[in-house]
């Protein structure tokens, strides 16, 4: 009897950390997306306002007007930070090293991001706030039955953590770069230093919210992929027909919103990872001259800290991609797998067909 106790309670201290770690998982995912959000809006990247009480994105055109003058301070900015006197001879570009090429192409796409920011929340301001109210929904409808089952998806909490973690040592990074890496650093580079850090961030986020449009929708399909698995393994194939048609409908609809995210913010996640990618390239170029100049121990740590935060950052945006897709290909197989199309009306028989096809 002692034996079968102490297995009991074994038992259930393991199984009362597994809950506490749901909990905080949860809790932080929040955080961030509740920061993410405060920091676009500060940053002129979403020109929305956030209602606390209902916690919802809401139309401001407070928030609108503050949002174009915050992205033209940046652009004023950029191109105070971009370097005038390659500009004058651009006759003589064949004479220029690598890393300058870089920072004046990493410069032109930050500009260029920013005036494409500029026209989207001009000109798709109400189809972007029809995306967000339209997951707003989703959340209130269809998945707000399903919250105990939504806190059990650890990968997207994990993916979520380990991304804006990322984002965050990175940024410590570069202020190790104006406090000890280049002593003596004076006021003006400074400055320059610290308006390319905020450009930077700009595009991070940029990226950072189509993470969480990929992550967002691989944890819808996720959590309706489970449950098609509960419905087989309960009440056997044909039966709770009435879900697994909503489990289409609501699919369906994600595809859609898929499709005009992708044509909203297609030329901008194209300009921001192309910036990305440059800034990487450009950033192990300095690296190995700090690695070959510097016989600093703390330096080398802070080359295979930059390389690493690098390559978890790059890897991250990756592997979410085909994580989601990997799972919709699941969903699909187990929606052909329950396809009964005698009980659905002729409109929801063709949808399907068209996105299975």
């Amino acid at each position: 009897m002692k034996v079968d106790n102490i297995f009991h309670t074994k038992q259930y201290s393991t199984l009362g950390q597994a809950v506490m770690r749901l909990r905080w998982r949860g809790v932080v995912t929040e955080l961030i997306i509740t920061a993410t959000i405060f920091a676009s809006i500060a940053l002129g990247i979403y020109p929305y306002g956030y209602d606390r009480l209902r916690r919802r994105i809401v139309s401001s055109k407070y928030c609108r007007i503050y949002c174009i003058c915050v992205d033209v301070i940046l652009i004023c900015l950029a191109l105070y930070a971009w370097p005038k006197e390659k500009l004058v001879n651009l006759e003589r570009i064949y004479y220029w090293t690598l890393v300058q090429l870089l920072s004046q192409f990493i410069i032109a796409v930050n500009i260029s991001a920013l005036f494409v920011i500029m026209w989207t929340n001009w000109s798709e301001y109400a189809s972007v706030l029809g995306i967000i109210k339209e997951f707003a929904t989703f959340e209130r409808t269809y998945f707000a039955r399903h919250k105990r089952l939504a806190t059990t998806c650890v990968t997207y909490a994990n993916y979520m953590i380990l991304k804006s973690l990322a984002m965050v040592l990175r940024n410590i990074s570069y202020i190790y770069v104006v406090l000890v890496l280049i002593p003596g650093m004076s006021f003006a580079v400074a400055v320059v230093h610290t308006i390319a850090m905020i450009l930077v961030n700009v595009i991070s986020l940029v990226v950072f919210h189509f993470y969480m449009f990929i992550l967002a929708t691989y944890r819808y399909i996720w959590i309706m992929k489970q449950r098609i698995k509960i419905i087989a393994a309960s009440t056997g194939c044909r039966s709770s027909q009435l879900e697994i048609n909503e489990i289409t409908g609501v699919y369906i609809r994600i595809l859609r919103l898929c499709q005009q995210y992708g044509r909203i913010y297609g030329k901008l996640m194209l300009l921001c990872i192309c910036g990305v990618a440059s800034l990487n390239v450009m950033t192990i170029i300095v690296l190995l001259f700090v690695w070959r100049s510097s016989e600093n121990a703390l330096n080398m740590m802070y080359c295979w800290y930059v390389l690493i935060i690098n390559t978890l950052d790059f890897w991250l945006t990756i592997a979410v991609c085909e994580l989601a897709l990997g799972t919709a290909a699941q969903l699909v197989e187990l929606q052909r797998y329950f396809n009964n199309r005698e009980h659905m009306d002729a409109a929801l028989a063709r949808e399907v067909s068209y996105c299975w096809e």
